[in-house]
């Protein structure tokens, strides 16, 4: 702490650290690396109360490949003079056991401009990383299930334009991605049923509506198939509809087999 600071300005920086939700502890360089403050959700997340760590090394409570870690953390602070974002790094709770966190070492220099406290600023984000690779895994399943299914899957953004179709549907419609950016749909459609489409399209585009249609399609072999669409608003948390996605089955082809 600056020696000019008034104990009213003290006084509030105590208050704002300790009922910080992340925890924060200080390291005097000078001693050591003594700590000199550790609030209070260093003491609920790693399970060690303030009177009985202040003073003492972190070597005196962790494991010392984990403060090792730190140490280099510190002496790359110490020689480049500016601070060290973590993304992730372990640690070992008295309550939590192992747990991840992302943390921010920042140097403060004394009026000589010499470094003499190192501020640490941990989040814990172990549940953030578990729903984070549960996402992923749930998004790779997905996507391959979407690629397995014998439908077309496609999804359109709000202005109708085709942002993914899966390999089955390229597959019924004979078009690629090449296709899609030229337009090609509308052009694949019989020409007596485009109306149709068009309508119930622009109803689902304007006013949400679900789309349910049949057409007939012309395939690029020549062939005329019998289409189903079906298609709906698809909407996240805010509810708001941030595109559509549909399917297309194949339910008649040109000898009107079913």
């Amino acid at each position: 702490m600056n020696p000019s600071e008034s104990p009213v300005d003290s006084f509030l920086l105590t208050g704002i650290v300790e009922h910080m939700p992340m925890a924060v502890y200080v390291q005097d360089v000078r001693n050591n690396f003594q700590i000199t403050v550790w609030n209070k959700f260093c003491e609920l997340l790693f399970g060690i109360p303030q009177d009985k760590i202040i003073g003492h090394s972190l070597y005196d409570f962790f494991p010392k490949e984990q403060i090792d870690f730190h140490r280099r953390i510190d002496d790359l602070i110490l020689s480049g003079r500016r601070p060290i974002h973590i993304p992730e790094e372990y640690s070992e709770s008295l309550i939590h056991g192992r747990i991840l966190l992302h943390s921010h070492k920042v140097p403060l220099f004394d009026k000589n401009n010499q470094i003499s406290y190192i501020v640490t600023v941990s989040e814990e984000i172990s549940e953030r990383k578990k729903k984070d690779l549960e996402l992923r895994s749930s998004e790779f399943l997905y996507r391959n299930l979407v690629e397995a299914v014998p439908v077309g899957i496609y999804k359109i953004d709000l202005q109708g334009k085709y942002v993914y179709v899966n390999e089955q549907w390229k597959k019924i419609t004979g078009l690629n991605s090449e296709d899609l950016l030229e337009k090609a749909w509308g052009k694949r459609i019989v020409s007596e049923d485009k109306e149709k489409f068009l309508t119930a399209q622009q109803k689902m585009l304007l006013y949400g509506h679900e789309l349910f249609v049949q057409y007939r399609w012309t395939h690029q072999n020549g062939s005329i198939l019998t289409l189903l669409d079906r298609a709906g608003p698809l909407r996240e948390e805010s509810q708001d509809a941030t595109g559509f996605v549909g399917t297309i089955v194949v339910i008649k082809d040109i000898q009107g087999n079913q």
